[in-house]
């Protein structure tokens, strides 16, 4: 018996622990969709031992940390399917985790319950007012949360939430623009909800609405080479057609392709003139990017961190010492300003502060599934070089800590 998700690369995995692993869902229901899967393959739930199980569910709560740091969800939908019966086409235990939005549904009540249809929703043959007001309308989501430009400078639209033209970063023309349509939301809508799901699209919408926290990722038609870096898109726009602290979504069509495919939210960085996407993934790249590298842009400040432990470690054990961990040892030879290593380093401690803030553990897997695009095969990563990595940046904390 063989499983896809053993093949998936170790640099697809969004978390990990001794006994599990997490991957997005290829085929998500909402943006987010994460599998949580055990290293052994094994069926189902019932063929786990006690300790997969609790490997499973503490990569379940990582999971949730991540989406809720990147997405916001309003809720989650953790599910199981166990046996052809139950629904279960890949034969190896994986847990779902599916972030819930509000308005995805008309009406989500009964969750879980809809795997036999018509018996989720228990409460439907219930009156409910046609429209109630506020956040909680039914009607809400079919209004929300367009709206024209010319009702921006209302004093009642100050709290609403609107979305703007959808654009294209492709080497084609962008699609028509969808008419105008008018409408309001009382409540946040935030940008990575309210765009569309992960997923290729046909006839993506092309609106711009006014006083809106999205703003067109493109007003031109770049061709290749407008994806300058992993995760930054060169799309010039004047001050008239962007504002500031702006966000977009990213639509693309690669080469040879009919449909047009989201790869998340892209905001505007005005000290580097770009927008910075972190949603790029390894194909749209190869197709539209300008570079060789497919490793991201390092947060501000990683690399001087870097140095400063380089020096910790000069500082002790010292140059010409031995290290010993994790199964590796190598030789401290001395300093060095750049290359390869210090960015290595560098994204170690960028893995360091994601599980601080996310919890989990600090592995190759980690670092390399921030540091690299989605879906970049391991034979193009410094994967054994982010091992050493590990091995230095274990010891400088312990060498800091005496």
């Amino acid at each position: 018996m063989t499983s896809p998700f053993l093949e998936a690369p170790g640099s697809a995995w969004v978390a990990s622990n001794a006994l599990a692993f997490a991957l997005r869902d290829r085929f998500p229901v909402s943006p987010g969709h994460t599998l949580v899967v055990p290293r052994r393959l094994v069926p189902t739930w019932f063929d786990a031992t006690a300790e997969e199980r609790a490997a499973i569910f503490e990569l379940v709560d990582a999971v949730k940390r991540q989406l809720d740091a990147e997405l916001q969800p309003d809720g989650y939908n953790i599910g199981i399917n166990a046996g052809e019966a139950a629904g279960q086409t890949v034969m190896h235990l994986h847990v779902h985790v599916i972030p819930r939005f509000r308005g995805d549904v008309d009406d989500p009540r009964g969750g879980v319950r809809h795997v036999i249809p018509g018996k989720g929703n228990y409460l439907a043959g219930r009156p409910s007012p046609l429209a109630t007001g506020g956040a909680e309308d039914p009607f809400l989501r079919h209004i929300a949360p367009n709206r024209h430009r010319s009702e921006a400078a209302r004093p009642g639209w100050a709290r609403s939430a609107t979305i703007s033209r959808i654009s294209c970063a492709a080497g084609s023309a962008p699609p028509p623009a969808s008419p105008e349509r008018r409408s309001t939301s009382a409540s946040r809508v935030h940008p990575t909800a309210s765009g569309p799901s992960r997923r290729a699209l046909t006839q993506p919408p092309g609106c711009r609405a006014a006083g809106s926290s999205l703003s067109p990722i493109c007003a031109r038609r770049p061709g290749p080479g407008a994806l300058v870096a992993p995760d930054r898109i060169r799309a010039p726009l004047s001050l008239q057609e962007r504002r500031p602290g702006e966000t977009a979504f990213v639509l693309v069509r690669l080469p040879g392709e009919s449909a047009w495919r989201y790869l998340g939210v892209a905001r505007y960085l005005e000290d580097e003139g770009l927008w910075a996407c972190p949603g790029i993934d390894h194909q749209a790249y190869r197709a539209l990017g300008s570079g060789r590298g497919v490793s991201r842009t390092l947060p501000g400040g990683a690399r001087e961190r870097a140095r400063a432990l380089v020096e910790e470690l000069l500082r002790r054990p010292g140059a010409g010492a031995m290290v010993e961990r994790y199964g590796r040892r190598c030789r401290i030879v001395g300093r060095t300003e750049a290359g390869g290593l210090l960015t290595d380093l560098a994204w170690v401690i960028v893995g360091r502060d994601d599980v601080k803030k996310n919890g989990g553990l600090l592995d190759e897997q980690r670092v390399n599934r921030l540091r690299y695009v989605e879906g970049t095969p391991r034979a193009a990563t410094r994967w054994i070089d982010t091992g050493w990595a590990l091995v230095l940046e274990a010891e400088a904390a312990e060498a800091g800590a005496a």
